[in-house]
């Protein structure tokens, strides 16, 4: 039985601060026409001293140790409420596009740029029990993805390459790694149907949505549910607008305590719970055919990222707009329910006035209460308190847009070595040290000599950011600079650099 304390109001801060532009939040087709402006911005010189406060608008990041990494900047005000990375890949805007980590104060830890395609769904999963790093890579397409999932170590370095089977290609909204070592994703096909019932021709195209689970070891289909074999047309909210009819519209898939399949369709309002392995619909909680008698505060629409969490509640971001705008800002929500009597009710409400996403967007309860709120089509996250004040609030100054966005913790130690560079500010001379992806860096030692050979320890200086400025004083001659962790414990070297 689902279980909650008592029905809930929603909760919510008033105050809007976050991303500039018409009324602080974009709809999709805002950000669209913004984004596609956006590409051709340049920002300015090298940012040196990685100084976010005196560059407020800067779109994308600049780094002199790594020329070769451009990725969207990110703005973030407030206070941290839990610990954690913040998780994100950007879809749109300036800068180069791949999965993104930066810290609560949007400072870069790790990024790989992906030319030629999009990324989504990026966050920390459990493989074979170890913590790795999961995203989907691809090309969008009519509203979908066609592409393959990444699963990568500590080190960032690839461990596998998940494919569909079945003639299929993986789609951007989901994948999961399940405890036995399985995948679970979503895919679309295409298929001869009869769409006279939605107003298209009796022999039209419907775009079927697929729940595909494979062996992630072997490549095996294990299991495959398709929408329109158990839910009919006359669920979908969408209308048919020719062209390939998106009636369900998959966007989110969760393995229950039972192993049954809790999945979200955007089209139908509808959160399905599916046995396996008979692919029977159970319930419906939502939507135009909902077995539970809901609460108006507990009613979602155009919904995105539906999971079980450990209490029996369901967390679900409800957008409130899509085809249609069917409420005046989204929402993460939890949602309580009794299976047995069929009522369901809210039991919390995270919400930030004025940011209303037409798309995409996310949920995650946070350890000790609160949650983290992705906005989806507003450039926008959020880290709410367990009382729903508003934590930390973070967005992209130039427009990006991430699918969804995760706060998780993670520990990484990257394969290569810490790289370093020089530059000048001013008067002052300085050597650039990064390491792309360390999360255990807590100083820079700076070793200078007159020959690779003979170095000699300079100074040491606290690490700030993705790039650490340290000032150069003497005369010209070789640098390296060493990785230390909290304990002084040396990490890595550098190779030497003439300066």
């Amino acid at each position: 039985m689902l279980t909650s304390t008592e029905p809930g109001t929603p909760a919510s801060r008033t105050r809007q601060d976050g991303p500039p532009g018409p009324g602080k939040a974009w709809s999709r087709r805002q950000l669209l026409r913004s984004a596609a402006g956006s590409l051709a911005l340049v920002a300015g010189g090298p940012v040196l001293l990685g100084d976010t406060d005196s560059h407020p608008i800067r779109k994308i990041d600049r780094f002199v140790s790594r020329p070769d990494l451009t990725p969207p900047s990110v703005r973030v005000t407030g206070d941290a409420s839990a610990d954690g990375f913040i998780f994100l890949a950007a879809l749109l805007g300036p800068g180069q596009h791949g999965p993104m980590i930066v810290d609560q104060r949007g400072q870069l830890v790790w990024f790989r740029p992906v030319p030629g395609a999009a990324t989504a769904n990026f966050g920390v999963q459990t493989y074979r029990g170890q913590k790795v790093l999961a995203w989907w890579e691809g090309q969008q397409t009519g509203g979908h993805g066609v592409g393959e999932y990444v699963i990568a170590d500590s080190s960032y370095r690839d461990i596998c390459r998940v494919r569909a089977g079945h003639g299929l290609a993986g789609d951007l909204h989901e994948f999961i790694i399940s405890p036995s070592d399985t995948a679970l994703f979503s895919a679309y096909r295409a298929k001869r149907a009869d769409l006279s019932a939605v107003g298209g021709p009796k022999n039209g195209t419907l775009l079927d949505s697929i729940v595909q689970e494979v062996d992630i070891a072997t490549g095996s289909v294990l299991f495959e549910w398709a929408a329109s074999e158990h839910v009919p047309l006359s669920e979908s909210h969408a209308p048919y607008d020719g062209g390939d009819y998106d009636f369900f519209h998959l966007n989110s898939i969760d393995v229950g305590p039972d192993g049954n399949l809790l999945i979200s369709a955007r089209h139908t309002w509808t959160v399905y719970n599916i046995s396996r392995p008979r692919g029977q619909i159970l319930w419906r909680l939502g939507g135009k055919s909902s077995d539970f008698a809901t609460s108006r505060g507990a009613r979602f629409y155009w919904q995105h990222d539906a999971r079980w969490q450990p209490d029996g509640t369901i967390t679900v971001f409800d957008d409130g707009d899509g085809l249609t705008q069917d409420e005046p800002a989204s929402r993460g929500i939890r949602i309580a329910a009794d299976q047995k009597l069929r009522t369901a009710w809210l039991a919390d409400s995270f919400v930030h006035p004025g940011y209303l996403a037409d798309a995409m967007g996310s949920m995650q309860l946070l350890p000790g209460g609160g949650a983290f709120v992705g906005w989806g089509t507003v450039p926008a996250f959020t880290s709410f308190r367990p009382d729903a004040t508003i934590g930390l609030d973070g967005y992209f100054p130039g427009g990006g847009i991430s699918y969804r966005a995760f706060l998780q913790s993670w520990t990484g130690q990257p394969a290569g070595l810490p790289l370093v560079a020089t530059a000048r500010r001013g008067g002052q001379r300085y050597a650039l040290a990064s390491w792309n992806g360390a999360t255990t860096v807590a100083a820079w030692r700076l070793n200078v000599g007159r020959a690779p050979a003979k170095l000699r320890q300079d100074r040491t200086i606290a690490a700030s950011g993705f790039e650490t400025a340290i000032p150069l004083s003497g005369s010209t001659g070789y640098l390296t600079v060493d990785a230390l962790d909290a304990a002084g414990r040396q990490l890595a070297s550098s190779a030497p650099i003439r300066w």
